[in-house]
Formats: C-alpha cells, sequence, structure tokens
C-alpha cells in the first residue's frame, strides 16, 4: 500500500493534516521538529488504514467521529498517543521522499 505526501501552505481542510487514501496532506509548520511530528500523527493513521482496509478505515473512522466528536475519537487519541515518538529510519526516509510504502 502506497501513500504520497503532498505538503502545502494552502490547505483547504481545517486541520493542518489530513489522510485521504492514498494522499497524506500537510500544512508545513516552520520548524521542521513540528513537521515530523505532524508526519507521524498523520502516518499513524496510515497504519490505521493497512491494518482495516481503505473502505473500512473510513466506515469505522466517520462512525466514531459522530460517536465520539474529533477529540475523543479513538483513532486520534491512538495517533496523538504516537505522535511524539521518533520515526523509526524507514519512516524518516519515507518524511524525505514524500512516498510511504506500507
Amino acid at each position: 500500500m502506497t501513500f504520497w505526501l503532498v505538503r502545502n501552505k494552502w490547505f483547504p481542510f481545517k486541520y493542518n493534516g489530513i489522510v485521504l487514501w492514498p494522499f497524506i496532506f500537510m500544512r508545513p509548520y516552520q520548524y521542521d521538529t513540528h513537521n515530523r511530528i505532524l508526519f507521524r500523527h498523520e502516518l499513524q493513521h496510515c497504519y490505521q488504514i493497512k491494518q482495516r482496509g481503505v473502505i473500512g478505515f473510513y466506515v469505522r473512522h466517520l462512525w466514531l467521529l459522530m460517536k465520539h466528536g474529533y477529540w475523543n475519537h479513538p483513532d486520534e487519541i491512538e495517533a496523538r498517543d504516537v505522535q511524539l515518538q521518533p520515526l523509526t529510519e524507514t519512516e524518516s526516509k519515507w518524511y524525505e521522499i514524500n512516498k510511504i510504502s506500507l
């Protein structure tokens, strides 16, 4: 499964990042550390998509979003829990080449 990282200052969503398979859209921060934290957060959603399948992930995600809201959404909690973990060597490579291969 492949995802493409798109970094764009003009961003049509209210969030700083969003995964819309097969793309990860990110609004770049001024500091690379913040960009890597956001990338790690969005990358966790890519892992969730791989685990549940594209349709399964989005159906579940929307259902839980309606049930719990954004902040209490289990997938968002999981992504926030790991976003401060350092990127692995492979994840750092993906970050540099803007292509994620899962």
